[in-house]
């Protein structure tokens, strides 16, 4: 390798550990789970990042808490020990290239789940998809989010088992108070 090319690689990779360490810390530590009060379990199913913030019906990074719950694109920034955990929820639908994770979520209060993406576009361009979902689970319910992106569509939503859409798109940045 070419002292030239080397260098460039260095610093690629200097650079990026720098901005990804300067991010809020749930974009790379994982979803702590309640293990206690009422609770309900989530599959979570994407092709990309799905993040949880607890309490939250905005995707609101200053509450200090949330993190990863499933995460096709590991590094070794992020803590996705959660990937592939199972809770011995029904089966469901999933598609061969993708990540599946089930864990237990508060019942009763909103949960914000941050969709994140990106896409080969071609010609060096990347689609990039972000995208935030939120509902209130049930105490005792089983649910699953499907957070996907196919190309330049971005598609994220949560359902019950018995596939009712449940929740609403949530805003990006929460409403100033």
């Amino acid at each position: 390798m070419n002292a030239r090319l080397t260098l460039l690689l260095l610093s690629s990779l200097t650079l990026g550990a720098c901005s990804n360490l300067s991010s809020p810390a749930y974009l790379t530590r994982a979803y702590s789970e309640p293990d206690a009060g009422p609770r309900a379990r989530l599959r979570v199913v994407t092709n990309g990042v799905v993040r949880l913030i607890p309490d939250a019906d905005c995707h609101d990074e200053s509450k200090g808490v949330g993190g990863i719950v499933a995460n096709d694109f590991t590094t070794f920034l992020t803590d996705s020990h959660l990937n592939n955990q199972k809770l011995g929820m029904p089966s469901g639908i999933t598609e061969a290239h993708e990540m599946t994770s089930e864990v237990y979520v508060q019942a009763g209060k909103p949960i914000n789940i941050d969709f994140m993406s990106q896409a080969n576009a071609g010609g060096g361009n990347v689609w990039l998809c972000a995208s935030d979902w939120t509902f209130v689970p049930e105490e005792g319910k089983d649910y699953e989010v499907q957070g996907r992106q196919y190309g330049s569509q971005c598609l994220l939503s949560a359902m019950t088992l018995d596939g009712a859409k449940i929740g609403h798109p949530a805003p990006r940045k929460c409403p100033a108070k």
